[in-house]
């Protein structure tokens, strides 16, 4: 569930051009802009010959791709961008007169890259992000940048890092090991590593759980690739960055990256993050409390019952950990027949709805929601019947607490359940327009198990 991102696709964009950027900030120090955060990704609103559209921020673009819905570029001739998996796909490069973010106009940026996007109008990359200092907030929700970066009142001396090819890659320490990462608003997890890479310790590996999955190729280019097999290995570790020190992270290693990334579950443990392209240096605001994604993704992968299902009407083993296919028990791909005795194939589609109840904020949740919400947090045992050729076998799954020390605060900005319980941070839980909502497990047979709520 992790890969199901638009942008995650996107590490690696061709060069922008060299001509003269010309920016101007309306005489203005600084200036600022209002985000949504939806799936964990920064949309902006931007203006392209005088029309709105709904732009992605992400850092892990080198340049700024725009939608070919978008009209009146002039089109200068081909080109090719690479995704996460190292597929190359054509693009056309184009030149728009003016790009307005806020009250800020982007002209002379000759070059774009122009493609069939899917689900967004364009993605705010290096090219433009690189001339400017930008303090992403994610507490009320705003982008403030300037030309100097005193405007934006960072704290501290700041983390250097290194722009290559328009993005910014900074060093890191996991566990004691060292590692260069990209920073990537564009990514929506918290740290992945490519486990094929020279420095990646072997140490490190033997200490993970192993999961075999078919990856849902989310790519923002009208392509779609199936029958794709990850392998992807979940290490619970610490994480060093300048004088920032996270315990009990989730670190996940996997082979079909190209690079070391570092993502938007990173940024978002910090009230708020200022990227100084111009200086080259990374601020990081008061530190906050873990994440919802980190106690779902603890759950599913590291105290986990063994298995993750998804799709309705013929729901199949999406995901499995290696323990339970190296015996052949479960194998990806299974079609799943019942859940703790609960029929789950072929019912009446109201089995698997989710339906609105009056406000956008609250859901009626579906039979088979609840059943997959029980199977992946909170049960400890589950029967499963799963089809095997022309018959069917039982097969009964235990939770392994390999990680039993949950976080007693979690916080989630924009999710749809409102705070439970206040916690330490006051006036902002207090504010009826805060985005920020914190929630705590509970104590439940000895052990600490994540609230009822805890959903996709």
């Amino acid at each position: 569930m992790y890969l199901s991102t638009l942008l995650y696709a996107i590490l690696i964009f061709s060069c922008g051009d060299k001509s003269e950027k010309i920016i101007n900030l309306a005489h203005q120090k600084a200036d600022t802009v209002h985000f949504n955060l939806k799936d964990n990704h920064i949309y902006c609103e931007v203006k392209i010959n005088k029309s709105q559209n709904e732009f992605i921020f992400d850092t892990g673009a080198s340049s700024t791709v725009i939608n070919d819905s978008i009209k009146g570029g002039i089109y200068l001739g081909k080109s090719f961008v690479r995704d996460y998996r190292k597929i190359n796909h054509t693009v056309d490069k184009v030149s728009f007169d003016s790009l307005i973010l806020g009250n800020t106009l982007f002209y002379q940026f000759l070059t774009y890259n122009q493609v069939r996007l899917q689900g967004v109008d364009g993605i705010l990359g290096g090219g433009n992000l690189k001339h400017l200092a930008w303090k992403i907030n994610f507490s009320d929700q705003t982008i403030v940048f300037a030309e100097r970066t005193k405007y934006l009142k960072p704290q501290g001396k700041g983390i250097p890092f290194e722009l290559k090819n328009n993005c910014p890659y900074i060093d890191a320490k996991i566990g004691n090991e060292n590692f260069t990462f990209l920073l990537d608003f564009g990514f929506v997890g918290f740290v992945q590593i490519n486990k094929n890479k020279s420095d990646v310790n072997p140490c490190l590996l033997r200490k993970t759980t192993q999961w075999r999955s078919y990856a849902s190729y989310y790519s923002p280019f009208d392509f779609d690739l199936s029958g794709l097999i990850d392998t992807s290995y979940y290490h619970i570790s610490t994480v060093s960055i300048g004088q920032h020190l996270l315990k009990d992270e989730i670190i996940e290693f996997n082979p079909y990256i190209s690079k070391n990334i570092i993502g938007m579950d990173f940024f978002q443990r910090f009230e708020y993050a200022i990227l100084d392209y111009p200086g080259k240096k990374l601020y990081l605001g008061p530190p906050m409390f873990k994440s919802h994604r980190y106690l779902s993704s603890l759950l599913e992968h590291i105290n986990t019952i063994g298995i993750e299902v998804t799709g309705t009407f013929v729901p199949k083993i999406s995901s499995v950990c290696e323990s339970l296919a190296a015996n052949n028990e479960i194998l990806l791909g299974d079609t799943i027949l019942a859940i703790n005795g609960t029929s789950v194939l072929h019912r009446d589609s109201s089995f698997y709805q989710d339906i609105k109840s009056g406000s956008k904020r609250a859901f009626e949740y579906s039979m088979f929601s609840d059943l997959l919400n029980d199977l992946h947090f909170l049960t400890d045992t589950a029967v499963i019947k799963v089809k095997k050729g022309g018959s069917f076998r039982e097969v009964t799954l235990h939770r392994k607490y390999i990680h039993p020390q949950m976080p007693d605060t979690i916080q989630s900005y924009g999710r749809i359940f409102k705070p439970l319980i206040t916690g330490s941070l006051g006036v902002k839980l207090n504010d009826p327009a805060s985005n920020l909502y914190l929630y705590f497990p509970y104590k439940a047979q000895g052990r600490l198990r994540p609230l009822k709520l805890l959903r996709r």
